[in-house]
């Protein structure tokens, strides 16, 4: 497994759905999910998605992304 870092603007595009890229992004975030790279984030990358999110798409939508990212978040002493 490689690591792999993804712009926050690629979760934003797969959560709203209507991006050109959208689809692409998925895919590239499915990779991960399907632990084919394991996934590398600064942590300004977790505001970044909520704070567009909540705005693109309103405060709950928000939230759910936030555990989502939450939930997957694993971190090194």
């Amino acid at each position: 497994m490689k690591p792999i870092c993804i712009d926050a603007n690629v979760f934003i595009a797969s959560t709203k759905g209507d991006e050109t890229y959208s689809s692409d992004c998925r895919r590239v975030i499915q990779t991960v999910a399907d632990g084919k790279f394991y996934l590398i984030e600064p942590t300004i990358c977790l505001t970044e998605v909520i704070r567009n999110i909540s705005r693109y798409l309103g405060m709950e939508a928000g939230k759910i992304q936030e555990n989502n990212l939450r939930s997957t978040e694993e971190c090194s002493p």
